[in-house]
């Protein structure tokens, strides 16, 4: 069974709107740019904004195993990933912080992922 398979859980479109605030997630775009934070909710599901937000916001490098923090490396780092071009968001299936969701996610287990660990 693949790692990603134990330890993540891949949480369907309809339930973005379930996951609880500070999750630490991972996204998967559809062009495969990973990013990996804590959920930052709307404020209101009437008003989404169309886009899935990350406090603390890292995206994995080329290489596939390492990340880079987005936004500088002092104070909190943000980023809005509209909800549009995602193709995954995953969350730990048991209570793990950002440091370790990034250290044990890895994207050459998705079907479809290529580009990755090429440097």
């Amino acid at each position: 069974m693949k790692t990603i398979d134990v330890i993540f859980k891949s949480v369907p479109r309809d339930d973005w709107s379930k996951i609880e605030e500070e999750q630490a997630c991972i996204v998967v775009t559809d062009s495969w740019e990973v990013f990996a934070g804590y959920h930052e909710a709307v404020e209101s599901y009437d008003e989404e904004s169309g886009s899935f937000d990350l406090q603390a916001c890292h995206e994995l490098n080329i290489d596939g195993k390492t990340w880079d923090r987005i936004g500088g490396r002092e104070g909190m780092s943000f980023c809005t990933c509209p909800s549009e071009y995602m193709r995954d968001v995953f969350v730990p299936k048991e209570d793990l912080d950002l440091d370790a969701i990034m250290k044990l996610f890895k994207i050459n287990e998705l079907e479809g992922a290529s580009g990755y660990g090429t440097t």
